[in-house]
């Protein structure tokens, strides 16, 4: 399992808009043209999920998990994972300019 977190602040002041809930549909979303349909249609992957979690006041995790397959571990892995960063990162990108 490949797993990537990164520090948010807190996201109560944001109980409206909810980004953190956003962002982790958008990410885990199994959808046509989503993230998870391009890697299982690479054979890279059988799950894809992403969420938020809030461990401490001020501040929370954002947590995104995926299970690779024999082929998203093999071969060269390293080409695989990142990837599966760089796509994710180009995703988050899309989502920080709305």
């Amino acid at each position: 399992m490949l797993q990537m977190q990164w520090v948010l602040p807190e996201q109560e002041s944001s109980y409206e808009s909810k980004p953190a809930n956003t962002l982790s549909h958008f990410i885990g979303h199994e959808g046509p043209g989503s993230l998870h349909s391009y890697f299982k249609q690479k054979g890279w992957l059988t799950y894809l999920g992403a969420g938020f979690a809030a461990n401490a006041k001020g501040f929370g995790f954002f947590n995104i998990h995926v299970m690779l397959t024999k082929a998203g571990l093999g071969g060269s892995p390293i080409c695989y994972i990142y990837d599966i960063f760089m796509t994710e990162m180009a995703y988050r990108k899309l989502e920080n300019v709305g």
